[in-house]
């Protein structure tokens, strides 16, 4: 029971680090993105 305990609580873990992950890399892309389409729209 114990073992089971910390293998859900480390996949718990694993998976919201995935998760966060993609999102910061989501947001970065589409901030790239929308600083590219200001710099094209002030040209």
């Amino acid at each position: 029971m114990n073992i089971l305990t910390h293998f859900l609580c480390f996949a718990a873990g694993a998976v919201s680090g995935v998760v966060l992950m993609c999102l910061l890399i989501t947001a970065k892309q589409e901030d790239e993105r929308l600083s590219q389409m200001k710099w094209r729209d002030e040209q």
